[in-house]
């Protein structure tokens, strides 16, 4: 492990961050190494301007350096993932001999959602295995399966999570309906009571799927998953475009955290009096500021 250094040779303490970018799929995408990099260098350059407005003219400096970020592809789909791991996969380098060491590279993991098992996801204890085991309902009998192995999980997790995860819930709660069959009027009922009584009363009486994948044999049926297919990609852009956010978010949120700690151990102020400036500050509660605190106190 290469320990950083100033431009004077000192060791130089602080916080790092790892950025997990988070890309999610129905379908094995080819071009996904070419869509990650994309998104990576709009994460740095973003980092780039935050740390430019806290003193300007660092990025320009030798020492600096860019946050590491781990490409994950968040895969729902039951086929195999045959695309490419490699950027480099995606360029033709074979045309030309020598340019290899000119090409940036990197690899990305792929989460297979329907590889995990319900009760391997429940001892993650978390908002995004919740996410997961929602969607992995692809049939009557992925349901089943999710009642029987979240009685109790479902309100637990969901009293904990943040305002952020709680809209995307919602959003994979929408489209579980439409495979479900249920009425637009009445999954917005539910959705709006769960707010108030708890995921766990919202499948409380539920009735039985009714799977339209269950009667593609029909040409009916085959016009009605066509329509299903065309909202839920719709759907999965918005889950996208929310997931992306909340990661953005949460990298920002940290920053700011940890700028602030140093602020306060800068002025020589004590643990508890940061505490309270971060709790004053942005409103958290007792415990998440003592968490924040914690985490960056001796890594700065």
């Amino acid at each position: 492990m290469r320990i950083p250094k100033d431009e004077e040779g000192r060791v130089c303490e602080k916080d790092v961050f790892v950025i997990p970018l988070i890309e999610h799929k129905t379908r094995v995408d080819y071009d996904v190494a070419m869509q990650l990099l994309r998104y990576m260098a709009v994460i740095w350059y973003d980092y780039k301007k935050q740390q430019e407005v806290i003193k300007e003219g660092s990025s320009r400096r030798k020492a600096f350096r860019y946050p590491p970020i781990v490409p994950i592809v968040y895969y729902e789909g039951r086929a195999s993932w045959t695309a490419d791991m490699h950027l480099t996969d995606r360029i033709d380098l074979n045309s030309v001999d020598g340019l290899v060491e000119y090409i940036p590279d990197f690899t990305y993991k792929v989460v297979r959602v329907h590889e995990y098992r319900n009760e391997d996801l429940k001892k993650k204890h978390n908002e995004m295995s919740l996410v997961m085991m929602l969607n992995r309902i692809q049939s009557p009998e992925d349901y089943t399966e999710f009642l029987k192995s979240t009685k109790g999980y479902l309100d637990e997790i969901y009293s904990k999570t943040s305002e952020d995860i709680r809209r995307v819930y919602q959003d994979v709660l929408w489209t579980l309906f439409q495979k479900m069959n249920v009425p637009a009027e009445e999954a917005r009922e539910k959705l709006a009571e769960m707010e108030e009584s708890g995921m766990g009363s919202l499948f409380a009486d539920m009735e039985k799927m009714d799977i339209q994948a269950e009667r593609l044999n029909t040409k009916l049926a085959k016009e009605e998953a066509d329509a299903a297919k065309k909202a839920l990609t719709e759907f999965n852009q918005r889950l996208e475009e929310s997931k992306q956010e909340l990661i953005k978010s949460s990298s920002k949120m940290n920053t700011v955290f940890s700028q602030l700690v140093f602020l306060c151990q800068s002025e020589n102020l004590s643990r508890e009096e940061t505490i309270a400036c971060l709790q004053k500050r942005y409103k958290l509660d007792a415990e998440d500021a003592v968490s924040a605190v914690e985490h960056f106190w001796n890594h700065l």
